[in-house]
């Protein structure tokens, strides 16, 4: 038992995962061409206790939270390049204390998204990490009469909890989009210390 621990410690599967997560979402070079970083920067608790609606002392206290951070990639869109590819893609990862917390703010986020999100689709589109859930949902914008899709694949690696988010106008992108970039960002978590 204990070689198979240090087996897997060495192959970076075992030990939490550390450092600056700011390396550990997608980088401009490994999204589609065409986008460019609209925001990026720390993904405080306090605004991770807001999208859940409860306190921050909950977020750092009972749900292990250390850090995270956020980065939201757009592609120019006219009306004549609206239906031909994502608009937005999103890339997150919070660091927690340890894999039981991370795993369970995973069950909270998916928890959570059932009930506020109306329409909310479980998506088969394979799975990432050592824990993952992939779903969409749709929604109508009236203004610009299109239906917006959005495609979220959530997972946990260890102690992070990471997810990607791709939008866009329905039918213009494959869902299995989010899988592929959420892979790509999983390879970064895989290989951080």
């Amino acid at each position: 038992m204990a070689t198979v621990c240090v087996a897997l410690v060495a192959a970076g599967c075992g030990g939490l995962i550390q450092g600056n997560p700011a390396k550990l979402v997608l980088a401009p070079g490994q999204v589609p061409s065409g986008f460019h970083v609209l925001s990026q920067g720390s993904y405080a608790n306090a605004a991770v206790a807001k999208a859940f609606g409860i306190t921050a002392s909950q977020v750092s206290g009972s749900m292990g939270r250390l850090t995270g951070y956020r980065v939201t990639f757009v592609r120019n869109v006219t009306a004549a390049n609206l239906k031909q590819g994502a608009a937005q893609i999103d890339s997150v990862v919070s660091l927690y204390q340890g894999a039981v917390p991370a795993g369970n703010a995973l069950a909270f986020e998916i928890k959570a998204n059932k009930q506020r999100v109306k329409g909310l689709q479980a998506l088969s589109l394979g799975s990432v990490g050592q824990q993952s859930f992939a779903f969409a949902y749709n929604q109508v914008e009236a203004q610009a009469k299109v239906t917006v899709r959005y495609v979220n694949v959530y997972w946990r690696e260890r102690n992070a909890l990471a997810a990607v988010s791709v939008v866009g106008v329905l039918g213009s992108f494959p869902d299995s989009q989010a899988m592929q970039l959420a892979r790509v960002q999983d390879a970064l978590l895989k290989k951080a210390s």
